[in-house]
């Protein structure tokens, strides 16, 4: 039975309220967790030392409790980024992931072929980005977001549309991924901003391509997955806004609003004659999940279409790093352990998620780490199938990004990631100046 307790009224007001879905799993509890109820009585639900975990949340969920009471020095480190007091290693003693052990990655349906783009892509010696690439590639991509979003404007509103515009994105999108890959992701987790639906397309367009290159697809198959990855929300422009944009969970009757989106956007393209079957199946299968409780029509496995098996993975981790009105930002890291979860409970393509972990590495590039052995640095380069031992590059006092030292995991005997961070701590410029 949950224990009931009476809090004076200074306690009671040290005390917030969010949704039961805010709380990040992973993180052990400082100060108690309160049901929301009226009057003076408090129904302890959880107590301190307590470590959140998914089951955890389920139950209460099954309940009925959907709000609880925080602690508010408790507030930041439950609904956001990773624990920066909590020094728990992430390290993987090998290159397996449990729930991949039986993916086929490099067998004879994914994997580089003699005609798969792959081999336009040009490996890059240097673990820096180049400066010159690094700027061409930011104003590439901030014209992107404004095509997009004029594509979508156009559809949405029935203007006559130019099927060549979306061609164009994903030409210029396999371009800079010939030239640099790595630097070409790091560019979509950088970027947080949250202009829903057009700039999540694509960005998902732009993760899915990335993958899709480094699992062995053709030339054409990539044009197929990304372009059907950047139109696949274009339905929801024609559900209720305020849907959404709720700061909130939905209720089950206006979740099946939100399932209606995928045949609204094959109807929305239906006259896009630019559009291949790929994309279009894309654009309506990519919300389907491997173990048949997707939507819109609950298919299974290989029912789905292969492209839009890539283009789950692809869309959800975008989704899980970027903010929703009903909560934060999810840090990469740990959008990585879901969908490593997800795919072992049946949601994804275990092939598809050993494509998302070659590309951008289990510490995904563009992101924060700490090391084994205290320093901190930011992930550069994937180093494919050794995802757990990506190329690090130093970072130095000051918020200095740009030092010159790099470390590859991959090279280097006894260093590990001990935990990936949020940012660049603000301590570290004072700490080490102290310490020289």
């Amino acid at each position: 039975m949950a224990e009931t307790t009476t809090l004076s009224r200074e306690q009671a007001s040290a005390y917030t309220t969010i949704e039961l879905s805010g709380l990040r799993v992973g993180t052990r509890l400082r100060a108690p967790i309160y049901e929301c109820s009226s009057g003076d009585q408090n129904v302890l639900l959880l107590a301190s030392g307590t470590v959140i975990t998914s089951a955890i949340r389920d139950k209460l969920n099954q309940r009925g409790i959907s709000r609880v009471r925080v602690h508010k020095s408790e507030l930041s480190r439950l609904t956001s980024g990773a624990p920066h007091d909590e020094r728990r290693s992430v390290r993987h003693s090998t290159s397996t992931v449990p729930g991949l052990e039986n993916a086929n990655f490099g067998n004879a349906q994914w994997g580089p072929k003699p005609d798969s783009f792959i081999h336009k892509v040009k490996h890059r010696e240097e673990s820096h980005y180049r400066d010159e690439a690094s700027f061409a590639f930011s104003s590439s991509y901030t014209s992107s977001v404004e095509h997009t979003k004029s594509f979508f404007d156009n559809l949405s509103s029935g203007a006559s549309i130019k099927g060549g515009e979306i061609i164009n994105l994903s030409s210029m999108a396999l371009e800079q991924i010939t030239d640099d890959l790595d630097l070409f992701i790091s560019l979509g987790i950088r970027d947080k901003a949250h202009e829903y639906p057009y700039k999540h397309g694509l960005q998902s367009s732009r993760m899915a391509m990335a993958i899709g290159a480094v699992m062995g697809l053709r030339k054409d198959e990539l044009y197929e997955l990304g372009i059907g990855c950047l139109v696949h929300d274009v339905g929801m422009l024609k559900i209720d806004r305020k849907l959404y944009t709720a700061p909130r969970r939905l209720s089950d009757i206006e979740y099946l609003e939100i399932m209606k989106h995928p045949s609204i956007t094959l109807d929305l393209i239906k006259d896009v004659k630019e559009l291949r079957m790929g994309s279009r199946m894309v654009a309506y299968q990519m919300h389907e999940r491997f173990n048949g409780t997707g939507y819109p029509r609950r298919r299974v496995g290989r029912q789905i279409h292969p492209l839009a098996r890539i283009a789950s993975v692809a869309d959800v981790f975008v989704a899980l790093i970027s903010p929703r009105p009903y909560r934060q930002a999810m840090l990469p890291y740990y959008a990585i352990e879901k969908i490593v979860r997800g795919c072992r409970e049946g949601l994804y393509d275990p092939d598809a998620v050993r494509g998302l972990l070659y590309t951008t590495s289990m510490f995904p590039v563009g992101s924060f780490i700490e090391l084994s052995d205290g320093r901190v640095g930011k992930v550069m380069r994937s180093n494919r199938s050794d995802y757990t031992r990506p190329v690090v590059q130093i970072v130095l006092p000051d918020n200095d990004s740009n030092s010159s030292e790099v470390v590859d995991l991959k090279e280097s005997d006894g260093l590990y990631v001990q935990r990936p961070l949020n940012d660049i701590p603000a301590t570290l410029s004072s700490d080490l100046k102290t310490s020289s």
